[in-house]
């Protein structure tokens, strides 16, 4: 018994090399280390999703243990076919050997690629039909992406590309405390603790200050998250990739966290305060204040301790907008959230 749930926590590790757990990262540093590639990645690995998922919804199968499949996002983990996991890891490995070509590399990708194909038939996630399937996908999208750059190459300017994408990147880690201040209530709203409004339920007039969702659990906690994840971002400032993405050394992280996450849950408070007395429900959407409140509030209390410019901070608003939509859209379809804003 001991050796086979051995053997399975093996097959479960090899198989997250076909999750984006893998792939993102790698991709992040060829950003730096090699333009082209890093652009061809993206290209392909996104393409992949977006023809996988389609896939998955259309033809809908199964796997050897079913699982729920009654919303949205159910769907996509209940179906069977194609295997995604193995899609990711051939159009991925496929990339890598068209830019780095030599026996070693080739065996070691085939090794990954069967690797992840047999675990997700050994854990039961996947027929033999599905991983064939995924590898006959990805393969062909790996193909497809590098013979479209091939094409395009001459008209485009890849280091320029992969240079605001490496940005992007960067302020997407400069922003992580902020994004864990915001999501502080949600995380922690299973524990009893701190559970009362941060107003007292007193009104101003006929309607609340705040509101009860507003509570002092969320703030707390909100809090004690930023202020960890920028303890995580001096501790890894030194590792190479994460120099290169941070803007600064992190060493006055706890004031740093402290400051970003009491903006980030000030700057939600106040838009609170006037969706209250504009009369609009909690919950209910405040386009765009919904996804730029606690942006432009960790702005305003960073000031003393980070040299804001123009550029990290319209960048930041603007990738800090679409991901909190997409994030939220996605929390609500998985039922983590009662609204979709």
């Amino acid at each position: 018994m001991a050796n086979k749930e051995a053997l399975r926590n093996l097959f479960w590790a090899v198989s997250l090399f076909g999750t984006p757990f893998f792939y993102m990262p790698l991709t992040a540093y060829f950003l730096k280390i090699n333009s082209r590639l890093a652009i061809s990645l993206i290209f392909i690995l996104i393409s992949n999703e977006v023809v996988c998922g389609a896939i998955k919804y259309i033809y809908q199968k199964d796997r050897p243990v079913p699982m729920p499949n009654k919303t949205f996002i159910q769907k996509y983990f209940a179906g069977s076919f194609p295997s995604v996991h193995t899609a990711r890891i051939s159009a991925f490995s496929i990339a890598i050997i068209a830019a780095y070509a030599n026996k070693i590399l080739i065996l070691t990708a085939l090794l990954a690629v069967i690797g992840v194909g047999y675990s997700r038939i050994y854990l039961k996630r996947h027929y033999l039909t599905d991983v064939i399937w995924g590898f006959a996908i990805g393969a062909s999208i790996s193909a497809a992406g590098l013979a479209a750059q091939n094409y395009l190459s001459n008209d485009l300017n890849f280091s320029a590309v992969a240079g605001f994408g490496f940005f992007l990147l960067k302020c997407f880690y400069f922003m992580l405390p902020a994004y864990f201040a915001n999501m502080a209530p949600i995380i922690v709203k299973k524990i009893d603790l701190l559970v009362f409004p941060i107003d007292f339920n007193r009104k101003l007039g006929s309607k609340p200050v705040f509101g009860k969702n507003k509570t002092f659990r969320g703030f707390v906690f909100g809090l004690i998250f930023a202020v960890i994840i920028a303890y995580l971002q001096f501790l890894l400032h030194d590792a190479g990739l994460f120099r290169s993405i941070s803007f600064f050394d992190y060493q006055n992280w706890m004031l740093f966290g402290f400051l970003m996450g009491f903006g980030t849950l000030a700057g939600d408070l106040v838009k609170s305060f006037f969706k209250r007395r504009l009369g609009i429900a909690p919950g209910a959407k405040f386009v765009p204040f919904d996804q730029t409140d606690f942006v432009i509030g960790a702005f305003i209390f960073i000031m003393p301790v980070f040299s804001l410019t123009l550029k990290i901070a319209a960048v930041s608003l603007a990738l800090s907008f679409v991901l909190h939509i997409i994030v939220n859209h996605l929390a609500f379809y998985m039922k983590i959230r009662n609204e979709k804003w």
